[in-house]
């Protein structure tokens, strides 16, 4: 009987396989992307453009009910987010600068050779952002932003995360060769554009893709562009989720 329901089980399989080819490619490809904050993703990604990745950047923003927040309160603060980011942080010297402006700007080398720049301002309506840069091929950017999500979790707050991933090619692309580019990538993501932007000095396209595990902003969780800077005599991509956020 068991033998019975085991080849039946067989059967069903193979039928299920047969009629729906097209549900099993998606599902391969999905995996295969997987997430696009991974290292082997993005370099899919610039690979396809036949561009090098050269920098990283993640911002992290939330509104943080901490209440009249006292000195010591704030030195906590800031001992936790150093010891979440790996972050050598001399508390009692931050705190001269927030009694005078009300507001901490830290810029801070980490041990990992990421650049932080850490803004706390407001009272009982704290403002905290966390921006990290990477001039390079950064492959723990998944990582990071978990990181950045648990802490601020620790706080009881929600994080608005973003991540902007930029690459070149030497040389210059015509809008139309950019206009290519970008719909080519948005293909290979199994992406829908929603808004688009197009003239001879930019292109930029925002959309949505099944296989971006970001949160969607209004139904965008991925944003593309392309231009041309004369200067250096390079196109550039940026690639962000949900959004761009940098200059570009």
């Amino acid at each position: 009987m068991k033998y019975k329901f085991w080849i039946i089980g067989i059967i069903i399989m193979t039928l299920c396989t047969m009629l729906h080819p097209g549900h099993m490619r998606e599902g391969q490809e999905a995996k295969a992307w997987g997430d696009i904050h991974g290292q082997d993703i993005m370099d899919n990604l610039f690979k396809r453009a036949g561009c090098r990745w050269i920098k990283t950047d993640i911002s992290a923003w939330a509104a943080v009910d901490l209440g009249d927040i006292s000195d010591e309160d704030l030195v906590g603060i800031l001992v936790n987010v150093g010891n979440c980011l790996d972050l050598d942080i001399a508390p009692e010297i931050i705190l001269c600068d927030y009694e005078k402006t009300g507001r901490i700007n830290l810029q801070k080398n980490g041990k990992n050779g990421l650049k932080y720049d850490i803004i706390i301002s407001g009272g009982r309506n704290t403002h905290m952002v966390i921006n990290v840069e990477n001039n390079g091929h950064f492959s723990a950017s998944r990582t990071l932003m978990d990181q950045l999500e648990e802490y601020f979790h620790s706080i009881k707050a929600s994080p608005l995360i973003t991540a902007t991933f930029t690459g070149n090619i030497q040389g210059k692309l015509t809008a139309e060769e950019r206009a290519s580019l970008v719909r080519d990538i948005i293909q290979g993501m199994n992406g829908k554009a929603i808004q688009i932007m197009e003239d001879d000095g930019l292109v930029s396209i925002a959309g949505y893709s099944p296989m971006i595990d970001t949160a969607p902003m209004d139904g965008i969780n991925f944003q593309i562009a392309s231009r041309y800077n004369e200067y250096v005599d390079k196109t550039y991509l940026w690639i962000g989720t949900p959004l761009i956020t940098t200059e570009y």
